[in-house]
């Protein structure tokens, strides 16, 4: 009986032995899977000013999917340079990423820390080789939020004064609206001196409308006076006002024939807000975008097309991310958007230098305003 059981204990013994290498096996490779240490890797690296938040073993993904973590975060050479970060992808990954990819540093929740996200660039790119660097920046949440704080004082005193104009305002209409009874009043029945006027002037005014009608009548008869002043030329040339214009190709900013902009055009949108708008957001100012191009394009439609849907894009970015339309808090100013097609810019003499394809930013602003 007892040479029984000894030989069920052994098989047991055996059996739990077995069981427990094929799950540390298990366990190996899963980890060893998770690690990247079976499907082999390739390192690039990153370029970036300021790599806040990062460290070895940060997180990596391409497109939202993680791919790979943080290496090592290289100093620059020289004082102020960029940050060289190494970033340890999967193998797998490698053939997602073209020559023009870029990454964001981001923050990954509310309180959590960061994570690095690749954007793999165009499909027509060659793939990224081997140790290849890319460009690298922070996520642009935190440019907001400091441009916010710095504009949080001025809302304040603006609101300020505000509450102050308004308790003067509440005094001054009271009496307003007295003196306003009493003209109604005179008006309403024609008395005195101001009711008596005014019905004197309503009977003068309704002859001399009539004279007038039938002048601007014979007027539109005539070959020169009839013709009317195209509205884009009294946008764009105003002799009386202060203007700053800022010149781009479309090349800067847009892919070729299309209204989409690329990154790089994006970025140059972004220094040109940040160097002209803070000086320009002045009271009876107005802002036109005018986007000329070849005037060889074989289609004069299709130009007017392309050049208004061009102007439009760039308004719709510089008012939302910039507040171009903004003067003040409360106060905003008209952000018109022009395509000009094939057409040359009205009043002036084309140089060889002028970009035939080119969008100009033009801020108008009354006259001694600007410096």
């Amino acid at each position: 009986m007892t040479e029984v059981l000894s030989r069920k204990q052994a098989w047991l013994f055996a059996a739990a032995v077995v069981i427990g290498l094929l799950l540390f096996a298990f366990g190996l490779f899963s980890i060893g899977d998770k690690q990247q240490l079976w499907n082999g890797t390739f390192n690039i690296t990153m370029k970036v000013g300021n790599a806040a938040g990062l460290e070895p073993g940060t997180r990596v993904r391409i497109q939202g999917v993680p791919a790979g973590q943080v290496a090592s975060i290289e100093q620059p050479v020289q004082r102020g340079g960029d940050l060289l970060v190494t970033l340890k992808l999967d193998g797998r990954c490698r053939a997602l990423l073209g020559q023009d990819a870029r990454a964001e540093i981001k923050p990954e929740g509310l309180l959590g820390g960061k994570v690095i996200d690749i954007f793999p660039g165009s499909p027509g790119s060659e793939t990224l080789a081997e140790h290849a660097i890319i460009p690298g920046r922070e996520d642009s949440l935190a440019d907001d939020l400091k441009k916010l704080a710095s504009e949080s004082h001025q809302t304040l005193e603006d609101v300020r004064k505000l509450s102050e104009h308004m308790k003067s305002l509440s005094v001054r209409s009271e009496k307003a609206v007295k003196e306003i009874e009493g003209l109604t009043s005179d008006l309403r029945e024609g008395k005195g001196v101001l009711g008596q006027e005014v019905l004197s002037t309503i009977k003068q005014v309704r002859d001399t409308s009539q004279s007038v009608q039938f002048g601007f009548d014979a007027m539109k008869q005539l070959p020169l006076v009839g013709k009317h002043v195209d509205p884009n030329t009294k946008l764009l040339v105003r002799p009386g006002m202060d203007k700053v214009v800022g010149v781009f190709t479309e090349a800067e900013l847009f892919h070729e024939g299309r209204s989409v902009f690329h990154p790089e055009g994006v970025e140059q949108l972004r220094a040109w807000a940040a160097k002209t708008l803070p000086g320009t957001k002045l009271s009876g100012s107005e802002v036109v975008i005018v986007s000329y191009t070849d005037p060889n394009y074989p289609d004069q439609r299709a130009a007017e097309i392309l050049t208004q849907e061009q102007a439009e894009a760039i308004r719709t970015y510089l008012t939302d991310h910039h507040g171009i339309h903004k003067t003040g808090t409360f106060s905003r100013r008209t952000v018109h958007a022009i395509g000009m097609g094939t057409r040359v810019a009205p009043g002036m003499t084309a140089s060889p230098s002028t970009p035939l394809r080119r969008i100009e930013i033009i801020i108008f602003a009354p006259a001694g305003t600007l410096s």
